[in-house]
């Protein structure tokens, strides 16, 4: 099942190529990822790896840790999310 964080990550991440009036070809352009890996971010199928968490953080402002399992949050952080 997919944390609360990572459903807000994908709303935010269609938000954001809705927004700029993108297709997810454009973002995976911008990315430097294929169609198919950006696709899969935004339907839920895949996450980003970590470097590129940290890239949409910088570039578009999506919170890197959104992307995380729980098991990646806790192991990092020592505690588990708030609901």
């Amino acid at each position: 099942m997919a944390s609360t964080a990572r459903v807000r990550a994908r709303a935010a991440l269609r938000q954001l190529i809705a927004d700029k009036g993108w297709s997810i070809s454009h973002f995976a352009r911008e990315m430097g990822v294929s169609q198919p890996s950006a696709s899969g971010w935004v339907t839920g199928g895949s996450r980003p790896d970590a470097h590129l968490r940290l890239k949409i953080e910088r570039l578009y402002g999506i919170k890197a840790d959104w992307w995380m399992t729980d098991a990646e949050y806790r192991s990092a952080f020592g505690h588990t999310r708030a609901a």
